[in-house]
């Protein structure tokens, strides 16, 4: 069991390890593609590389108008109020957060 948890541990560590460094050069991988893209005249598309295929988009994030976030923040509230009330239904299932021991200061 020990070494079960101890490759768990391990592996969220390295996990929060890598995320961190691909948001460090994330940015330089889009601009990157989408230079390359672009070149070509396109907006969106595909390199092919030895590593495996880089595709670009164009995502959308959405802005709504003031009385879309006024309902939203009214369907937050009825929902909070429904949990409260006890009418609100709900599932559970297992999960485990891990969180990394901190370093001893005296080491």
């Amino acid at each position: 069991m020990k070494e079960l948890l101890q490759e768990y541990a391990a592996l969220k560590t390295e996990e929060k390890r890598i995320a961190d460094a691909i948001k460090i050069i994330q940015p330089q991988i889009i601009a990157l593609v989408d230079e390359t893209i672009r070149s070509k005249g396109e907006k969106e598309g595909t390199i092919a590389t030895e590593y495996g295929n880089f595709t670009l988009s164009q995502l959308r994030k959405y802005s709504y108008p003031l009385y879309v976030t006024d309902a939203e923040a009214k369907l937050d509230q009825l929902k909070t109020d429904s949990e409260a009330k006890g009418d609100g239904t709900y599932a559970e299932k297992p999960s485990v957060k891990f969180t990394q021991l901190k370093a001893n200061k005296n080491e």
